[in-house]
């Protein structure tokens, strides 16, 4: 049986520098007291699995019905799950899942993120690695029915379903009648090490995704390894950039050189380039500025033709601007009064050919194209 140390926080300043140590060993509980921070280390063993108990107040566990055909994606589907049972937004919270019974049923413990990331900080800086994180009432032994301890003048509760939770156990008798069947005076006081199981198996470690840490891989870098690595990454990186500057610098001239071309077959009479693009806009605002100039002339002398000939009414117009000319799409009576909006239209002096004329429902949609002669 792999030997066991386990770290408690203080729960009244998680952030002290000392912390309660315990080493459970073949089914034996030492309790070593209160240690600094900076002496950990020191009393780090390769052949111990290092485990962080932290106050079960800032980790929530509860039970979860998996939809069918979910368990594939827990990452993704338990924080929408869980959604409306917390108060903070998911996006700040952390959750770890353990393994999901035969029924769909899914323990899940959810805590804080910075909260995590601080007590994680707390043992980079003491330069160890934990290899589990949980709260302190799965520190205590699971049994057929509730398990409720007292410790260090709080009470933890574990359930057998391996959800808990941790009070503090200023409490009376009668209230401690309704949560726990006994009376507060019989909720005998325990050091940590007494109320430890022979040996700590969580259901949920919360060391999980992002969080996760392969002790014996993090043990083997070192400063010096990350260095080279380091160093190898950054002129890789800064070869990359090198040749990726001169390699669009040479794009960036053959642009420019087919821009020229194509500016010049374009423009033949401009002989002094400067701004291909700024001489480019002025060419077509001047294109721009002669086809609005001609659509509204063309409107003008339509609307003239139009007014004399109260049977007929525009259904479409478009301007096409390849060749300045106006297409336009009336309803009228008749074929005859098309004819005598072409006539109208030429007696203007503009060109107007009919393109279509068909009778439907006893009138006549007809389509004229209307153009300014040469």
């Amino acid at each position: 049986m792999k030997q066991q140390k386990i770290l408690y926080f203080n729960h009244e300043d998680p952030m002290s520098e000392m912390v309660h140590c315990v080493r459970l060993k073949d089914g034996i509980a030492t309790d070593l007291g209160q240690v600094r921070w900076d002496s950990i280390k020191d009393m780090a063993d390769e052949e111990e699995d290092l485990i962080l108990v932290i106050p079960g107040e800032q980790v929530m566990s509860l039970i979860l019905k998996l939809p069918k055909g979910s368990s594939r994606h827990l990452q993704q589907v338990v924080p929408n799950l869980l959604e409306e049972q917390l108060a903070a937004p998911i996006e700040t919270l952390h959750f770890a899942t353990g393994k999901a019974t035969s029924e769909g049923d899914l323990i899940c413990a959810v805590i804080d993120r910075c909260q995590l990331e601080d007590y994680l900080k707390k043992l980079e800086l003491a330069d160890v690695h934990s290899d589990a994180v949980i709260p302190d009432y799965w520190s205590i032994e699971s049994l057929a029915s509730d398990n409720t301890v007292h410790q260090n003048g709080r009470l933890l509760t574990r359930c057998p379903d391996h959800t808990g939770w941790t009070v503090l156990d200023r409490i009376d008798d009668k209230t401690s009648q309704l949560l726990y069947g006994k009376p507060a005076n019989v909720l005998l006081a325990d050091l940590p090490s007494r109320s430890l199981p022979q040996t700590l198996n969580p259901p949920v470690n919360l060391l999980q995704g992002n969080y996760a840490v392969n002790r014996a891989s993090t043990n083997r870098v070192t400063y010096r390894t990350l260095g080279v690595c380091a160093l190898i990454s950054s002129a890789i990186l800064l070869s990359y950039f090198l040749i990726a500057g001169w390699y669009f610098n040479q794009q960036t001239l053959s642009l420019q050189q087919q821009a020229t071309a194509l500016y010049q077959s374009l423009f033949p009479g401009d002989k002094r380039i400067v701004n291909i693009r700024q001489q480019m806009e002025v060419h077509l605002r001047q294109q721009q500025n002669v086809g609005e100039s001609r659509f509204f002339s063309l409107l003008q002398q339509l609307s003239v033709c139009l007014a004399k000939q109260q049977e007929t009414t525009i259904r479409n117009l478009r301007f096409d601007h390849a060749d300045n000319a106006l297409q336009v799409e009336v309803t009228t009576t008749s074929i005859g009064n098309t004819n005598a909006l072409q006539e109208s239209l030429i007696s203007m002096g503009v060109t107007a050919q009919i393109l279509s004329a068909n009778s439907s429902d006893g009138s006549v949609i007809a389509r004229l194209r209307i153009g300014m002669k040469p």
